[in-house]
């Protein structure tokens, strides 16, 4: 079936936004910028969507899904609990998004989540879905007790990691972010 003229237009507002959103981050999205990244007017954005705060939850819906697609797609690989444990956090830090401009931008993104009580229910889902797929992959590996403690260790080593990225110029590379908190999670559970 193919997409209607309006899916296809909110798609490309809301990668339009996304781009916006990495080059400016959180506080400099502009309809007047991101219209200009679309190559549209901002009647055209205002048609489709009715306000910039409908356009940008949908952009932070669009940006969420780019890191679960990618944690969804290793998780088809994995095999043992371990090995889906392992991608999982592989997936949190896709190779194509892991720079210091994204970074940035979701540091700025962050601390507008106060301001805007949809941001803050779209975070409070990413936050339980990763709480809930990293508690299946420890359920078999440890105690309720220790598998509570490692989610939250390596949620807030994955948030730590981007955050690195974002305020140091020769931060970590991907590659360093993952097997860090890979090597925290493995030795907690004994491995």
């Amino acid at each position: 079936m193919r997409a209607s003229i309006e899916s296809i237009r909110r798609q490309e507002l809301i990668k339009a936004a996304y781009e916006t959103f990495r080059q400016y981050g959180f506080r400099g999205l502009t309809m007047a910028r991101i219209g200009k990244q679309a190559g549209m007017s901002h009647g055209i954005i205002n048609y489709y969507y009715k306000s910039k705060e409908d356009l940008l939850i949908a952009m932070v819906r669009y940006a969420n899904r780019l890191i679960m697609e990618e944690v969804i797609r290793r998780l088809h690989e994995a095999d043992t609990p371990l090995a889906r444990l392992d991608a999982i956090i592989e997936g949190n830090f896709p190779a194509h998004l892991y720079d210091r401009a994204t970074a940035s931008a979701w540091v700025s993104f962050y601390s507008a989540v106060p301001e805007h009580p949809e941001f803050d229910r779209l975070q409070t889902l990413f936050y339980r879905r990763l709480r809930s797929n990293l508690l299946d992959c420890l359920a078999s590996l440890t105690t309720p007790a220790e598998a509570d403690r490692l989610v939250k260790g390596i949620s807030v080593m994955i948030d730590g990691m981007w955050m690195r990225c974002a305020i140091e110029k020769e931060g970590l590379d991907r590659s360093e972010a993952v097997d860090l908190i890979k090597d925290f999670a493995h030795r907690r559970l004994g491995r």
